[in-house]
């Protein structure tokens, strides 16, 4: 019985052969499996040809070993911009449909759940690269100039904070470390805050508050209006969400359950990014004590751990997102200031993962003093230091900040500035104006 040969299909393989830049450049993502019958023995044999003899085979060749007759084929600019944007997008289809039919046989065990997530997650990665890496000597002031902007830092607006990170860039992960109770996941919210404030848009993930807890503490933080007393004063928290929502970029609370993974945090992004049409320019993950890793059981804390860091940065790269999350502190991280990375509940390999790690401290006058200390215990891109910085926290409102809160501020609602005149507002102006990143400091020191 004679096959029908895919037409879409075999023109796809015949511009693949037609140019030796071009075949280099798709090799890397073809496989036999995403063809049909009998063109995906073509592709077979094209890619053994390529790795013994490192060339293309010709037409004639494909037809004498295989069977299968194409075409010589040239190719213009517009063709090539067409088959280039095409190949990528059929071979990635053909992977994520594969991947899922892989899936379904073994998703219903919990043993093999990491094997799906990785089928999917390779499916979703499966791109061409059209750059074989960064030659250091080519336009190297460019490189230079481009490199800030390209991590696209993000800021915190809390100063002492972000004196001690150097700030947050596309696919980077920081994490604040503290014993139950400190305020981990207070100084997230504010985060929160600040990072809409900027007109960032976050998705806050809640593995232990519900969606409605995590909103009230919200509100409270935006509007400067107390917590304990936030049914009371509903009507009032309403009007200035509603004043303050230009000023902001979205918001959205998704609580998810203990154990959670990162494939389904990825599965939220993904249906995120099909509502707004944008992936979140942050998300927030609170936090990662309460995750689950798709390694399986007879993994031990300390790989589980550090497969879930892994996946959340990977996560972070493919959406060009940046993530802000919260750990534990093991029992001899309890009492002690002098926060190190051994200190972490999941081991220093878990701090090794992330681009920036903080500890929060209590002393027991800090305790009485509604504040915390902030040590820095990681960093890649920024100066290291030891020296603790001082966060103060309002118990009214749960607003954290810098300097300490006076007495009208505690018995008044307390503003959020919302100006404009924030870090990321100055960083904005690079648009129309570079600026180094010496200067780009200097400004927000100014803050």
């Amino acid at each position: 019985m004679r096959l029908v040969i895919e037409k879409k299909e075999r023109l796809l393989l015949e511009w693949v052969l037609s140019d030796k830049v071009i075949f280099t450049q798709v090799l890397r993502i073809l496989k036999p499996e995403y063809f049909t019958r009998p063109l995906d023995a073509v592709v077979e044999f094209m890619i053994k040809y390529h790795q013994d003899h490192n060339g293309i085979p010709d037409v004639d060749l494909i037809e004498a070993e295989v069977g299968v007759p194409l075409r010589e084929r040239g190719m213009d600019e517009g063709e090539r911009s067409y088959f280039l944007n095409d190949i990528e997008q059929f071979c990635r289809r053909a992977a994520m449909q594969n991947a899922l039919l892989a899936s379904s046989e073994i998703i219903n065990d919990p043993e093999r759940l990491g094997e799906a997530e990785t089928l999917v997650r390779d499916a979703l990665l499966v791109k061409i690269d059209n750059t074989i890496g960064t030659d250091i000597f080519d336009n190297p002031l460019g490189r230079i100039e481009s490199t800030e902007e390209v991590r696209d830092v993000w800021y915190t607006g809390i100063k002492k904070i972000d004196d001690i990170t150097g700030g947050t860039g596309k696919g980077e992960i920081g994490c604040i470390f503290a014993e139950s109770s400190a305020g981990k996941s207070v100084l997230l919210a504010n985060i929160t805050q600040k990072l809409a404030a900027d007109k960032m848009d976050v998705l806050v993930i809640s593995l232990e508050m519900s969606e409605n807890l995590y909103s009230q503490r919200l509100d409270s933080i935006i509007t400067g209006q107390s917590i304990k007393e936030h049914s009371e004063l509903a009507t009032t928290i309403a009007d200035e969400l509603e004043k303050l929502k230009p000023d902001y970029g979205k918001i959205t609370v998704k609580r998810l359950p203990y154990g959670t993974t990162v494939a389904d945090i990825r599965a939220i992004a993904m249906e995120y990014q099909l509502i707004y049409g944008k992936f979140p320019d942050a998300f927030v993950v609170d936090y990662l004590a309460l995750m689950g890793s798709t390694l399986g059981k007879n993994a031990g804390k300390f790989e589980a751990t550090e497969d879930i860091a892994f996946a959340l940065k990977d996560l972070m790269e493919d959406t060009s997102s940046r993530c802000f999350t919260a750990g534990q502190l093991n029992r001899d991280g309890y009492d002690v200031v002098a926060i190190r990375p051994q200190h972490v509940a999941g081991g220093i390999s878990l701090v090794n993962a992330l681009d920036w790690a903080i500890g929060l401290a209590q002393t027991e006058q800090d305790i009485e003093n509604n504040q915390v200390q902030a040590v820095q215990m990681k960093v890649r891109s920024h100066d290291k230091t030891r020296s603790p910085s001082i966060i103060y926290r309002c118990p009214k409102t749960l607003i954290m900040q810098d300097e300490p809160f006076t007495d009208e501020q505690r018995r008044n609602s307390v503003k959020v500035d919302v100006s404009g005149s924030s870090a990321q507002a100055v960083l904005r102006k690079r648009k129309n104006g570079k600026l180094t990143g010496q200067e780009k400091m200097s400004k927000i020191l100014e803050l």
